[in-house]
């Protein structure tokens, strides 16, 4: 008898233990704000079932509608224990023309990017200005004396009347302005007054369209944002214009080298004038002479997602974008990585025979599912350029909204 109650017990303990993993995982693993499209059932695809209970209503401002109903939510397992309160923005169905078009970036950065720093050789010794105003690599430069710095050129001639005084610097350090003083010193080596910092004033790159919205005349792209090739640091944008690009040849990748796409820019008019850089891509006003003449399809939302079969959009051969099949292997609806909500492999033999897989210059094929346009790849995994990340689409257009 005591044996048989200790059973039950143990049994019954480790039910609860169980229970509580659960709990706690799910209540980590499911975000706190959701959209549903107005009279949809709120549905998510995940291994144990979870329902939802509304608990009270009111408005909310969303990338669709700026007064869209808003409800307070608890999450149950089973539809009786308790996970989490959520909240639920009600939306209307949007409709979204797939991408998948190469094109190129011209970027002026909204000041100008430390890449590096190194001794200037003046008469009192070798000395790095910079390094002892606290100037750090990765900072973008903004002002100097005031002035505005949208080149390289712009710091040369300021330090060059400078007559060796102290400048006052303004630059920005992970989204937070500081200001500090610089005393130039001359240098030996090349006769002018330097701080012994180098900076980029400009880039450019290549990308795939992920949606055209011609409802709101813009489109998105990348599915992540453009940052420093050298430091990383995340690139306000200046003046920055699209361009046509003529496909070169395909980088295949293979394991520990990721692939890439070989392109040119063209003189041919880009798809549109870029308006800003976010953490999940870059966005524009379209060019309408560019928009492709393709079917609409309507946004698919985060819960709308399940594991399985897909497809993307890509252009790998003469920058017209075909249609290539993918498996979503894994969802993560509560990513801290704003970029890497699901983990992507492509399963189609052609674009495996073409590229290996995931190149760079795919990043922003858009990611399809069910009909319905639901993220875009953002990185592949250089261990094995089958597989990668994408992002979701709401994601995107959240952050268009900002």
């Amino acid at each position: 008898m005591k044996k048989t109650a200790k059973a039950i017990f143990t049994a019954f303990s480790s039910a609860m233990a169980a229970l509580y993993f659960i709990i706690c995982y799910y209540s980590v693993k499911m975000p706190d704000k959701w959209y549903n499209e107005s009279g949809k059932n709120f549905k998510i695809d995940t291994f144990l079932p979870i329902q939802v209970e509304n608990k009270s209503y009111d408005t909310e401002s969303t990338f669709e509608n700026n007064n869209n109903l808003s409800s307070d939510a608890e999450m149950k397992l089973f539809g009786v224990i308790p996970i989490k309160s959520i909240n639920i923005n009600e939306t209307g169905e949007k409709y979204l023309v797939p991408g998948g078009e190469l094109y190129g970036l011209k970027i002026h950065i909204d000041g100008a990017v430390v890449t590096g720093m190194g001794n200037v050789e003046s008469s009192s010794g070798n000395i790095c200005p910079a390094e002892k105003g606290n100037i750090q690599t990765g900072d973008i430069i903004k002002t100097i004396s005031g002035k505005s710095i949208k080149s390289s050129e712009d710091i040369e001639n300021i330090l060059s009347v400078s007559e060796g005084e102290p400048v006052s610097v303004c630059a920005e350090r992970n989204g937070e302005e500081y200001t500090t003083s610089i005393t130039p010193v001359f240098s030996e080596s090349t006769n002018r007054y330097e701080i012994g910092m180098w900076v980029r004033d400009s880039t450019a790159g290549i990308g795939t369209v992920t949606f055209y919205d011609t409802e709101n005349n813009i489109f998105g792209s990348l599915g992540h944002p453009v940052c420093d090739s050298d430091t990383g640091t995340f690139i306000p944008f200046g003046e920055c214009e699209t361009a046509g690009v003529k496909i070169k040849g395909i980088e295949k990748g293979s394991p520990g080298k990721a692939g890439a796409i070989k392109a040119e820019f063209t003189d041919e008019e880009g798809i549109g004038l870029i308006s800003g850089n976010t953490d999940c891509g870059v966005y524009g006003s379209i060019n309408i002479k560019y928009l492709p003449q393709k079917e609409k399809l309507p946004l698919g939302y985060k819960k709308e997602i399940h594991t399985g079969k897909a497809y993307i959009y890509c252009s790998v051969d003469e920058n017209t974008a075909e249609k290539y099949d993918i498996e979503i292997k894994k969802i993560n609806y509560n990513s801290k990585e704003k970029t890497k909500d699901m983990v992507i492999k492509v399963t189609d033999s052609r674009l495996l025979e073409k590229t290996g897989g995931i190149v760079c210059g795919m990043s922003g094929s858009p990611v399809i599912q069910d009909d319905k346009i639901i993220g875009a790849v953002t990185h592949v995994f250089v261990k094995n350029s089958s597989e990668g990340y994408a992002v979701f689409c709401e994601n995107m257009l959240k952050e268009i909204k900002k």
